[in-house]
C-alpha cells in the first residue's frame, strides 16, 4: 500500500518539494482510517502514541490552514523533534475540512534543509485542494479497504489537553483568492464572522464573552489588514473563501 500511495503522489512532490503526506480521517463515533507515504514514521508515531490520544478530533476541528513553521511551541515538541531528527519531515502544513459525519486532517511535510516550502504552501491553496481531490479519488480504493482504527473517547477527553502533533484551535486561518495572502486570527474569524452576519457589536461581545471595545479593536484591524469599510465584509467573505470555512469557525 505504502509504494501505491507514493507512485500517486508522486508527480505532486516532483512539482512541488514536498516529500511527505498523510491522509487522516475520523469519524463522529471515533473511528479513524489514515494512509501515509512513510510507513516507518507512521508505525513509530502510534507506538510513541498507543492509545492514539491527539489533539485530533471531530467536536473542536476548525476547518482552514496551519503552517506548522508558525507555530514556535512545535519546534520543542518532542514528536516533532523526532519526526525531524529521525525521519527527516519538517517544514510542513495541515489542512482541516469538517464534514457532517467526519474531520479529514490532510498532513504535508518536506525535509529539514527545504524551508522554503512554507512560501508554497502559503501562496497554492488552489494546487493544494487540487492535489487533495485528485488523491482522494484515486486512492479511493485505498481509503475504503484501510484499517480503521478506535480509541476509547472518555480516556480522550480526560486527557485532551497531553501534548500532541497539531492543536485543532488554529492560530491564524489562511484564506483565498484574491485574499490568499491574506489571515484571519481566531478571534478576528469569530468576529468576523460576526460582522457578515449582521451582528452588532454588542451582540457578538456577548456571545464571545468578550467586551464591547475588543470587537471593535478586532473590526478596526480587519478593516485595515482588507482596506475595506465593515459593509464591505460580506462582499470580502465571498471573495475569500471565508463563507466556505464560516459555519465552523
Amino acid at each position: 500500500m505504502n509504494m501505491k500511495l507514493k507512485e500517486i503522489c508522486a508527480p505532486f512532490f516532483l512539482q512541488t518539494g514536498i516529500t511527505y503526506y498523510n491522509l487522516v480521517k475520523i469519524f463522529n463515533d471515533g473511528s479513524r482510517v489514515t494512509l501515509c507515504t512513510n510507513s516507518k514514521w507512521e508505525s513509530y508515531f502510534h507506538k510513541q502514541n498507543k492509545n492514539l490520544i491527539n489533539l485530533e478530533t471531530t467536536r473542536d476541528g476548525a476547518h482552514g490552514k496551519v503552517v506548522w513553521d508558525c507555530l514556535s511551541r512545535m519546534r520543542d515538541n518532542k514528536l516533532i523533534k523526532d519526526a525531524r531528527e529521525l525521519f527527516d519531515i519538517d517544514h510542513g502544513c495541515t489542512i482541516i475540512d469538517n464534514y457532517d459525519d467526519c474531520v479529514e486532517y490532510h498532513y504535508f511535510a518536506s525535509t529539514r534543509d527545504n524551508e522554503d516550502i512554507n512560501l508554497f504552501y502559503i501562496n497554492n491553496d488552489a494546487d493544494i485542494r487540487r492535489f487533495i481531490m485528485y488523491f482522494k479519488k484515486v486512492a479511493s480504493p485505498l481509503i475504503e479497504k484501510s484499517k480503521l482504527y478506535h480509541f476509547n473517547n472518555d480516556t480522550f477527553w480526560k486527557n485532551k489537553n497531553r501534548a500532541g502533533l497539531f492543536q485543532n484551535k488554529m492560530k491564524r486561518i489562511y484564506l483565498e483568492g484574491d485574499y490568499k495572502e491574506h489571515y484571519l486570527t481566531e478571534k478576528q474569524a469569530k468576529v468576523f464572522k460576526g460582522c457578515i452576519e449582521g451582528k452588532t457589536a454588542k451582540q457578538i461581545a456577548k456571545e464571545q464573552g468578550v467586551s464591547n471595545r475588543t470587537v471593535e479593536k478586532h473590526v478596526a484591524n480587519i478593516k485595515i489588514k482588507f482596506n475595506c469599510l465593515k459593509s464591505a465584509f460580506p462582499a470580502v467573505a465571498k471573495k475569500s473563501g471565508f463563507l466556505r470555512i464560516a459555519q465552523v469557525v
